[in-house]
C-alpha cells in the first residue's frame, strides 16, 4: 500500500513537471525576447517589485535549474549560459533587449555588508564627524582600526582607513561598524548575464550603454549614411531632396551653356541671351 501511494506521487510529480516545462516553452516560443537572470543573493523584495514594474510587458519565470535548462534546449534558445544557479528566465513581445537590461540594472541596491563576504575593492571609512554618541560604538570603531576620538559630544573620524582590503574577508566587527556608520560596500540587483533576441545574442558589454550615447551615435551614423549616398549618387529617404536638387542644379547649369531649350531653364537662357547681345552691341559701337 505504501509503495502504491509512493508511486502515486511519484507520478503525480512528474506530471507536474511536464505541465511546468510545457508552460515554459510556450512562454519562450511565443515571445520574441528572452533574458537569463542571475537571482543569486537577491533580497525578495527586489524580486516582488521587479515582477511588478514588468508585470505588463514581461513574465518573470521562475523553476528549478534543470527545468529551465530543459525547456531552453527544447525551444532551441542558443543560449551561451548554463544555468546552474538560482536563476529567472524573462521573456517579453514589447520590450528589446535593451530595454529588458535597463529594467533588471534598476534594480540594483546598495546593502550593508555581512561577516565573512569578501571585499569586492578596498574598503575605505573616510575622515568625518559622525552622529554617534561616544561609548561602546568608539571601542568598536578604534577595534575595526578606524582612528576615532570625541568630538563636542560626538565620535569624530580623524583620517581615512581601510577597513577591508580587496580579497580578503569583511570580520565580524567591521561588517558591525560599517552598518552603523551606513556604509553599504556591495550592491545586489537582478543581474542580467544574456539577452537572446529573435536569434541574436546580446551580452552585457554590448548592452551596457547610456541612452544619450546610443542617440549622439545613431545620429552621427546617419549622417555618415546620408553623406555617402549624395556622394555615390545613391536614392534614399534621407537623401533623394539633397540628390534632386543637385540633379536640377547640374541640368540647369548645363542647358545654360549649351544653349538648350528647356521651358524650366527659358527665363535663364533668355538673360544669357540679352547679357551676349549687350556686350556684343558694346563691341560693335566702339
Amino acid at each position: 500500500m505504501i509503495n502504491k501511494n509512493e508511486n502515486k506521487k511519484e507520478r503525480a510529480a512528474i506530471a507536474k513537471k511536464k505541465k511546468l516545462l510545457e508552460q515554459i516553452y510556450n512562454d519562450l516560443i511565443n515571445n520574441k525576447t528572452c533574458a537569463i537572470v542571475d537571482l543569486r543573493s537577491l533580497p525578495d523584495r527586489i524580486l516582488q517589485k521587479a515582477r511588478k514594474d514588468l508585470r505588463t510587458k514581461a513574465k518573470i519565470i521562475i523553476s528549478k535549474k534543470a527545468v529551465l535548462n530543459r525547456a531552453l534546449e527544447k525551444a532551441k534558445i542558443n543560449t551561451k549560459i548554463k544555468i546552474n544557479f538560482p536563476a529567472a528566465i524573462i521573456v517579453s513581445n514589447s520590450l528589446t533587449p535593451y530595454q529588458i537590461y535597463q529594467s533588471l540594472k534598476a534594480t540594483a541596491q546598495k546593502i550593508y555588508a555581512k561577516p565573512g563576504q569578501i571585499a569586492p575593492e578596498d574598503i575605505i571609512v573616510h575622515a568625518q564627524d559622525t552622529d554617534l554618541p561616544p561609548g561602546p560604538a568608539l571601542t568598536e570603531l578604534k577595534n575595526a582600526k578606524i582612528n576615532a576620538i570625541i568630538k563636542a559630544g560626538k565620535i569624530s573620524i580623524q583620517k581615512d582607513s581601510v577597513v577591508a582590503k580587496k580579497g580578503e574577508p569583511i570580520s565580524e566587527i567591521v561588517a558591525k561598524v560599517l552598518q552603523k556608520l551606513d556604509i553599504k560596500p556591495f550592491q545586489t540587483g537582478m543581474k542580467c548575464l544574456e539577452v537572446i533576441y529573435e536569434g541574436l545574442n546580446y551580452t552585457p558589454e554590448i548592452l551596457e550603454i547610456n541612452e544619450q550615447t546610443l542617440n549622439m551615435e545613431l545620429g552621427f551614423s546617419i549622417q555618415c549614411a546620408k553623406e555617402l549616398s549624395i556622394q555615390t549618387n545613391y536614392p534614399s529617404e534621407y537623401s533623394i531632396e539633397r540628390l534632386l536638387t543637385n540633379s536640377y542644379a547640374q541640368a540647369k547649369s548645363l542647358a545654360t551653356q549649351t544653349g538648350a531649350y528647356s521651358n524650366a531653364y527659358a527665363d535663364e537662357l533668355v538673360a544669357s541671351a540679352i547679357r551676349q547681345a549687350e556686350v556684343l552691341k558694346t563691341k560693335t559701337s566702339t
